[in-house]
């Protein structure tokens, strides 16, 4: 198989290659052709150095681990222009709002034979942008190991520390929460907001920043630094409570790693983090109305986002930091929970996209831990003759 995608340990999806990498390498022949320029730093050497020997050429599945936009539809055409017919092109695809553009859709059917998405709400998002090719749920996988490793929170931190360490974009919903945590403390030198961003979009940073000036107060702490990874484990030893009221998500990575630390958390009941909440180990705070889906990246509008309930905000950041014992009581079932994550406890589903073990012709898409069910007699096929 051969991996298209990038290397950035720092982002969430310049993350999936090299775990998915790690995760197969043992498993199949696995090569990497990069789509753009990679980071390396934080990846291990050994990795490094398999990366520079992996075979470049196309091998018999593909999976695509790249955004889809905006790189252009006749890159496929090219990349994909003189691979046999019989090749399995996967797409691990994800987007944070009710639909993808109508351009993502074109690409998906003309040129690969399935989507891989990472959780199940993104199915009807798909399929109602007219993706017509089989679409699998498949779990991000995670490397949750410096977070395993370390001991669950027993107490809270003084000053009390809420945090969130998402990228500085409208989605993220920065603006409300600084406000609702003003609200919900005022100026209170016992509680303290931590908000990072390692990246920022449209002067968004700049303009928190007013904000926080503005209101006048010493308790909200803005950063935008990009840490190392074991700066950034170790900033969770700081967080009492990891919020993320953000308006949308395709998967949501942090909360599970403060959830494998045994961190309470509050989320945002939309999306993917429908999941998380599903899990009732969290704070959930619901929607209150929807806007337009405004994506910086590609400078377009794409679908609705879900706009996390003000007052309920408030009343979520007042909740847990005067019952947070309570909170605390789920700290080893938040742990158990996030762990079903680990790249480890998905290897088998990851391992069945490429070697199944058993295929089935079926009413359904679906990937288990040695079964791949398919309504495509046409993928169906394919894997028969690879297989």
């Amino acid at each position: 198989m051969t991996v298209l995608g990038f290397i950035d340990m720092s982002d969430g999806l310049g993350r999936q290659s090299l775990e998915l990498i790690q995760a197969l390498k043992d498993d199949v022949d696995v090569g990497f052709k990069p789509t753009r320029k990679s980071k390396l730093a934080d990846v291990p050497d050994s990795v490094a150095s398999y990366l520079e020997t992996a075979n470049k050429k196309l091998g018999k599945i593909v999976i695509y681990e790249d955004v889809l936009y905006p790189i252009s539809h006749t890159y496929f055409t090219k990349k994909f222009k003189d691979c046999p017919d019989s090749q399995i092109r996967f797409a691990y695809t994800m987007l944070e709002s009710s639909k993808i553009p109508k351009r993502w859709a074109l690409t998906l059917n003309e040129h690969f034979d399935a989507a891989l998405v990472p959780d199940e709400f993104l199915i009807k998002v798909y399929k109602d942008s007219g993706v017509t090719i089989p679409i699998f749920v498949v779990p991000l996988g995670l490397n949750l190991n410096e977070f395993e490793a370390k001991p669950l929170k027993k107490k809270a931190n003084i000053p009390f520390t809420f945090a969130n360490f998402g990228t500085c974009i409208s989605r993220k919903n920065h603006k409300d929460l600084i406000l609702a945590f003003h609200e919900a403390f005022g100026d209170d030198p016992r509680v303290k907001l931590w908000i990072n961003c390692k990246y920022s979009a449209d002067n968004l940073f700049e303009n928190l920043q007013s904000l926080v000036k503005e209101l006048g107060v010493s308790n909200i702490s803005l950063t935008n630094k990009c840490f190392s990874k074991e700066e950034y484990v170790a900033n969770f030893d700081l967080v009492d409570c990891y919020v993320n009221t953000t308006k949308s998500e395709g998967f949501s990575i942090q909360p599970r790693e403060a959830m494998t630390l045994g961190i309470p958390c509050i989320v945002s009941d939309n999306t993917a983090q429908k999941t998380i909440c599903k899990s009732g180990l969290v704070k959930s705070v619901p929607t209150s109305h929807t806007e337009p889906a405004y994506y910086e990246f590609f400078a377009d509008i794409s679908g609705e986002r879900y706009v996390p309930d003000y007052n309920k905000t408030v009343e979520a950041l007042l909740d847990v930091y005067n019952n947070y014992e309570k909170y605390l009581m789920k700290s080893e079932k938040m742990k158990k929970w996030a762990l079903n994550y680990k790249y480890t406890n998905l290897h088998n589903k990851y391992k069945t996209i490429v070697k199944p073990k058993k295929l089935r012709l079926g009413k359904e898409n679906c990937i288990d831990e040695d079964t791949l069910t398919t309504n495509s007699e046409k993928l169906y096929k394919k894997f028969k003759k690879i297989l």
